[in-house]
């Protein structure tokens, strides 16, 4: 099966989410289809509303960069890093707006079950807002303990190492204070992708829940 799609939205929840998600299927795409990265957060905030880490953008810009994609491809909104089931309207408010001004016709999510809040809210929030279009979930491995995939996309080596390269600018979530930042090594983006191709009898394959697939 040959997938070829004129324009594809990433969502993501937290600036890296992406890079650990999808790079490998973004950049496989990214001579083919207009590509647009939207997250929704780069402030985390305790449960009384406090800043506790404002992310750094220059490191999303150099991943963007690695994956071979333009810097203006990244789009970034401030809805409050672990607080998104209480902002679930001003979410759906910005998914809304984005997909007029888009236009998509595939939309990557993370996934319904991973187990971190902010990415299921905006996963449920995407299946509302998207209904016309592709809608595909992808798996960080640090919290998709409950993976479904239907759908593998074999990447090249090339892209592997783009996907490596980008998730490698992420210096500061690497630091023990902020998290394990374990999966964010080499070893684990391969090793996870090399799990995933063997599946299907490739070298390296990233997968995808299937939660609506438009064929025109």
């Amino acid at each position: 099966m040959i997938l070829s799609f004129g324009k594809i939205l990433a969502l993501a929840a937290h600036l890296d989410d992406i890079e650990l998600g999808c790079a490998g299927f973004l950049s496989k795409f990214r001579r083919s289809a207009e590509i647009h990265l939207l997250t929704l957060s780069r402030e985390r905030r305790d449960s009384r509303g406090e800043i506790q880490e404002v992310r750094d953008l220059s490191e999303a810009h150099r991943a963007v960069r690695h994956m071979g994609l333009k810097k203006s491809s990244l789009l970034v909104e401030n809805v409050p890093t672990q607080l998104f089931d209480s902002h679930t309207q001003a979410i759906r408010e910005i998914l809304l707006h984005y997909n007029g001004v888009l236009q998509p016709d595939l939309v990557l999510t993370p996934s319904k079950n991973d187990i971190h809040q902010d990415h299921r809210v905006l996963c449920e929030q995407a299946e509302k807002v998207f209904k016309r279009v592709s809608l595909l979930g992808y798996e960080i491995v640090n919290s998709s303990f409950t993976f479904l995939p239907g759908l593998f996309v074999e990447i090249s080596g090339n892209d592997m190492a783009r996907k490596v390269a980008a998730v490698s600018c992420y210096k500061s979530q690497m630091r023990p204070s902020n998290t394990t930042g374990d999966y964010f090594s080499k070893q684990v983006i391969e090793a996870t992708a090399v799990s995933r191709g063997v599946k299907i009898g490739v070298p390296y394959a990233e997968a995808f829940e299937v939660y609506r697939l438009v064929v025109r």
